[in-house]
């Protein structure tokens, strides 16, 4: 056991003349691949209009601290746009009161005692 302990100081020296110098530029384009990959998710997510889940996936890339720069310029553009759609989404949207009330039934009632009054589908709400 004290063999493999006495050699475990020399073995970790050699790593990083076992990586070849190409192996770390190749990593940094996998990654640039992978961020790539993910800002190409969120497009989709925007046509088929899932602004929600697009504006998150676009907020967790850009609380990434290993974010590049143009990722980053990238998200923020794509987060922006899924908060104007989902803006659009509700304008024009008129508020208001409504008619219907809620009336206490007795227990013996078959919904449990409470329904919502007002104009029924029968009574032409339209």
């Amino acid at each position: 056991m004290e063999r493999f302990r006495a050699a475990a100081p020399n073995a970790l020296p050699v790593l990083p003349s076992v990586v070849s110098p190409g192996a770390a530029n190749r990593d940094s384009e996998d990654a640039r691949s992978e961020w790539d990959i993910r800002l190409r998710e969120i497009e989709p997510l925007i046509r088929d209009r899932r602004f929600p889940e697009a504006k998150m996936s676009a907020q967790r890339m850009l609380l990434d601290p290993n974010v590049p720069p143009t990722v980053f310029v990238r998200a923020t553009e794509l987060s922006a746009r899924a908060t104007d759609e989902i803006r659009q989404t509700f304008e024009g949207i008129v508020t208001g009161s409504t008619k219907n009330k809620v009336q206490k039934r007795t227990p013996s009632d078959s919904d449990g005692g409470y329904a919502a009054s007002g104009p029924s589908a029968d009574e032409g709400a339209g």
